[in-house]
């Protein structure tokens, strides 16, 4: 294999059509296009990209992926198409089917973060070229911390989710904590064959801003994307 394409990226975007808590969720309208759609438009921008594959169980996504620009090499069997199906399996069962060299990097872009930015792309495929990890994801600090505000139960009380020698009283001062966010997830083929969860790797992360970490599963997150989207497209 010439050692240009192997370097070149892929794009995988998934894109089942089974959803519970928005029907038809990924190919639900935010502007002039519907999420599947956004995806594919944007993973077109992405610099040195080889291709764009769409995983999906339906005939009508394929034809909206394909004429938008995307490959559906096949569709996605019923089971790996169930709402507890891990992802993590999708991505699996197509890079088998597919044959991809471990070394061959992947971009997941999943459809339910419309707000992301290509420069978030880019900074993400910066610091995985560094080679320091064996995946780049996007965090958000968090709005909680468990060394300060997060409880658990233990019996019949509540307390503190996370214990420290050290007594906080005020945020400063308290370790770091990120939300992930569904923005990318850059990494290698060979990762995902090897290992069951992105938890058994070197992660690394790009920070971004809150208003763009969009994880579409309800209503009023979509509703929510869409605001963004109409009123605050340059934050």
């Amino acid at each position: 294999m010439d050692l240009m394409i192997k370097k070149k990226k892929i794009v995988l975007i998934c894109a089942r059509s089974g959803s519970k808590g928005i029907k038809d969720k990924n190919i639900q309208k935010i502007g002039k296009f519907n999420l599947l759609q956004l995806a594919i438009k944007q993973a077109k921008k992405i610099p040195n990209l080889k291709s764009i594959y769409v995983s999906t169980d339906s005939n009508k996504y394929k034809s909206i992926a394909e004429k938008t620009g995307a490959i559906v090499p096949f569709l996605r069997s019923k089971l790996l198409s169930k709402d507890n199906t891990p992802e993590w399996k999708v991505w699996q069962n197509f890079i088998s089917k597919m044959r991809l060299n471990d070394e061959q990097i992947i971009i997941i872009l999943p459809t339910t973060s419309p707000n992301r930015n290509l420069s978030d792309i880019n900074k993400g495929i910066k610091l995985f070229e560094k080679k320091k990890h064996d995946i780049i994801i996007a965090v958000t600090e968090s709005a909680k911390n468990p060394y300060f505000n997060m409880l658990e139960k233990k019996g019949n009380n509540l307390q503190l989710s996370k214990k420290n020698k050290k007594k906080f009283f005020i945020r400063q001062g308290l370790p770091k904590v990120y939300d992930m966010t569904t923005f990318f997830y850059i990494l290698k083929c060979g990762f995902i064959k090897k290992k069951s969860s992105l938890h058994q790797g070197k992660i690394g992360g790009i920070t971004i801003p809150r208003a763009r970490a969009t994880d579409i599963d309800t209503i009023i997150d979509l509703e929510f994307a869409r605001f963004i989207k109409k009123n605050l497209s340059n934050y």
